[in-house]
């Protein structure tokens, strides 16, 4: 067992408050928890918001775009977060029932998973264990609604361990682990939770000990994964990226059987998070769907319009949210919050939170880096059509509520508000380089030219020529313009055969079979087939070329 000295800051000693409720009264488990809170104080406890003060809106634009960064982490709880932490919380609570550390039955339970391992048996055995009573949950929806985002939220304000001096247990409330990305591995739920258990208490070494060391079986990695759960009383354990398990091409339900037997044997509650696509998961068995039917399935669609009320505002969530955030503008002039501007935010957004955020984010780093200093639906659109080009079909298929469509879109990841920020400085500084400013009646512009394409890998000869060709026709305005034109004719135009043809496709097909490491430069051909660009433009996106700008400003 780890020394309490040699745990993280994460960790507390147990304080117990005797509980009012019968059947919570002794437990230790339970009456260590916090206290449950009132619904005033979960509105504080949820809520994430950047410390702001109008003052901030004179500072520099270099300091302005890091506070934008601070949106990163921004909540605002709502009616469904309210709802679902009042639920979690009885869900964790209730699954301690029947799990006293301090009773012959904890005690008779770890062995027998220790016994049964010893035995060579092939499945855990929930007969004579449990109470029957406990529950599974399903929250799914609409990527980027902020499901994960709200569930470490919510358990971040509980104790991440629980030391009991008396009992020398360590308690895990809540562990979030991400479920399997081939939806198949079992030994990778098992690693998945022997690395969430060695964060939160270093000196186990439980991935080292029990799955890397020899040649474990996939039978013993269950035993030993029930065994560490069990032992370190986890209150609640959290799947996320369930749709994962969707992605399977043999037995989709194998590793959701062993998530649901640890929960049988151990009266383990289990949360299960996801997107839509996890839908299709809990229909397969109706033994998962009873489980989960429990407890409940919370789908979180996107935020909605609403209706009118007397005074003409909104009454949604989508504008509870929307009023929240827009306090948050950094730019010199303030835009009070119109329909018309919450109306080009929904049509852009269509209530996605996730990107609702960034664009906000995208739209005040665009006016403070060209000057404008001031959010209009203009000015929305334009981010809009620019920046999320990758979102485009998701949000249209938003628009037309067409659910067939939308499951294409199931596991889109919107890029970072970190990289959505470098991007639109990247560009605000390419429309001040010579790109732009060399214009084509300006001296030496032939020269100008065939310096970018040489710095591009072009021969100098066919660079001055195709420079020189170019400055003649006279339809560049500028750098820019006349670069891109002169390497268009440097472009080889040879046919291909038709052996050389099928080869390419032949090769092109023969990459989808392969499981692609990180790195590999076959990931952007995959990456165009899955979204729809283009190879370049993956290419730009994964840094491995240069967009042109950069290339003439090195020259």
């Amino acid at each position: 067992m780890t020394p309490r000295a040699l745990l993280s800051p994460k960790c507390v000693d147990a304080k117990y408050v005797a509980s009012r409720l019968p059947h919570f009264q002794g437990n230790p488990l339970i009456e260590a928890l916090p206290v449950a809170l009132e619904p005033e104080d979960v509105l504080t406890q949820l809520s994430l918001k950047p410390k702001f003060d109008v003052v901030q809106r004179g500072w520099s634009t270099s300091e302005r775009i890091q506070m934008l960064k601070t949106l990163s982490n921004f909540m605002v709880p709502l009616n469904r977060h309210m709802a679902l932490a009042t639920e979690l919380d009885s869900l964790l609570r209730n699954g301690y029932v029947g799990r006293r550390p301090d009773t012959p039955e904890f005690i008779s339970r770890l062995q027998a998973l220790y016994e049964s391992r010893a035995a060579g048996d092939k499945t855990l055995s929930s007969e004579g264990e449990g109470d029957g009573m406990q529950q599974a949950m399903l929250l799914m929806g609409v990527s980027g609604m902020g499901k994960t985002r709200f569930m470490r939220r919510w358990a971040a304000n509980l104790p991440h361990v629980i030391y009991h001096p008396d009992l020398n247990i360590y308690q895990i409330p809540v562990l979030h682990i991400e479920l399997p990305s081939n939806g198949e591995s079992v030994a990778g739920l098992c690693n998945g939770i022997f690395s969430a258990v060695d964060k939160l208490v270093p000196g186990g070494n439980y991935l080292e000990n029990y799955a890397l060391r020899g040649k474990p079986s996939v039978e013993t990695l269950i035993q030993r994964a029930a065994s560490v759960l069990h032992r370190h009383c986890v209150g609640m354990l959290i799947g996320d990226e369930v749709q994962n398990l969707t992605n399977a091409t043999k037995n989709k339900q194998t590793v959701m059987t062993e998530l649901v037997s640890m929960s049988n044997v151990l009266s383990l509650p289990v949360v299960f998070v996801g997107t839509n696509k996890a839908a299709g998961l809990f229909g397969l068995d109706f033994r998962q769907s009873r489980r989960v039917s429990g407890a409940g399935t919370e789908h979180w669609d996107r935020l909605y319009q609403g209706t009118h009320g007397e005074n003409g505002q909104f009454v949604s969530e989508w504008r509870e949210f929307l009023e929240v955030l827009w306090q948050y503008q950094w730019t010199h002039q303030e835009a009070p919050l119109t329909d018309q501007l919450a109306e080009t935010m929904y049509w852009c957004c269509q209530g996605v939170i996730d990107t609702s955020i960034k664009l906000f984010v995208a739209a005040q780093a665009r006016a403070m880096l060209d000057g404008t200093e001031l959010l209009t639906p203009e000015l929305l659109r334009d981010v809009y059509n620019r920046e999320f080009a990758l979102m485009h079909p998701m949000m249209a298929a938003l628009r037309a509520n067409d659910a067939n469509a939308l499951s294409n879109y199931a596991d889109i990841r919107p890029v970072p508000i970190t990289n959505l920020l470098e991007s639109l400085q990247r560009r605000a500084a390419s429309a001040t380089s010579a790109a732009y400013t060399v214009k084509a009646d300006t001296p030496n512009f032939v020269s100008h030219v065939a310096t970018a394409l040489t710095a591009a890998g072009f021969n100098v000869a066919d660079a001055i020529a195709a420079a020189d060709e170019v400055s003649k026709e006279g339809k560049a305005r500028n750098l820019l313009e006349g670069t891109e034109q002169a390497m268009a004719k440097l472009k080889p135009r040879g046919r291909v055969s038709a052996a050389k043809s099928k080869a390419s496709k032949d090769a092109a097909l023969t990459l989808s079979d392969y499981s692609l490491r990180p790195g590999d430069l076959r990931h952007p051909i995959q990456l165009a087939k899955q979204e729809g660009t283009t190879v370049m433009d993956q290419l730009k996106r994964l840094k491995i070329v240069r967009p042109l700008e950069d290339i003439l400003r090195i020259s």
